[in-house]
């Protein structure tokens, strides 16, 4: 199973956050002999010149390549990395860094990661995603906690859909987009609160895929801003009566 990790950065990127990242890596290199590889994960290859202002002392070149601490680490774009190893029982170590949360979850669970470092812009950007997986501090080693306050009626409603929608697979069935949808607006009916980091939480207990949280979080804010067109099947009076007889 993966573990994740973070730094904490208040502002733009510090780059002695970026130093301690990569010291933490190597030590977890060292520690377990089943990781191979530390790589390092930018969002395009712009961002290899926010490298060498980050490290200016540890060459970063157009080749993909920094060197640190004696150790030759490779730097890949979302577009360009692929999980790689020679041998395979070994696994990476990922060094997100100034990720979107919708672009690090794409790495969760995957085949060939050990556990993934995160440096986010700012916590602000980072927060939903460190605290709905409950990531690991490295300079504490406490894991992160959410106070978010999931409403009851969106609790329902999630329980609902995930009993009667293929929700893993990201909605894409036009019967369960539409159930999607019409959960939606009856949420606005309701007039319930609407927590996006409470909703990954609770998403993320029930082992929901990011893509299907993804869509759970856009379709429940859009709602607010225009109602969405379903059909006549589940109204609002027929969705709260199926949701009131759930379990709590």
């Amino acid at each position: 199973m993966q573990q994740y990790y973070y730094i904490e950065n208040e502002t733009d990127l510090v780059p002695a956050n970026y130093i301690e990242a990569l010291k933490f890596a190597l030590r977890l290199k060292r520690e377990d002999a089943g990781t191979g590889r530390i790589v390092v994960l930018v969002p395009t290859k712009s961002q290899y010149s926010l490298l060498s202002l980050l490290c200016p002392d540890d060459r970063c070149n157009d080749t993909g390549k920094i060197f640190f601490n004696e150790e030759q680490i490779p730097v890949f774009t979302l577009k360009t990395y692929r999980p790689f190893r020679t041998n395979p029982a070994e696994t990476d170590i990922l060094v997100a860094i100034a990720l979107d949360v919708d672009e690090i979850v794409k790495f969760e669970h995957k085949p060939g990661i050990h556990c993934i470092i995160y440096i986010p812009w700012n916590m602000q950007n980072g927060d939903v995603w460190i605290k709905s997986r409950n990531a690991i501090n490295i300079a504490t080693g406490e894991a992160a906690k959410s106070t978010a306050v999931l409403d009851p009626w969106v609790k329902k409603a999630i329980d609902w859909l995930n009993i009667t929608s293929y929700s893993n697979s990201g909605f894409l069935n036009p019967n369960d987009m539409n159930r999607l949808k019409a959960a939606a607006n009856t949420l606005v009916e309701l007039d319930t609160p609407l927590n996006a980091e409470a909703i990954w939480c609770y998403c993320s207990s029930m082992s929901l895929s990011a893509d299907a949280i993804n869509k759970i979080v856009e379709s429940f804010c859009r709602a607010r801003l225009l109602r969405w067109r379903t059909s006549k099947e589940y109204t609002s009076g027929v969705l709260k009566n199926q949701w009131d007889a759930l379990p709590e």
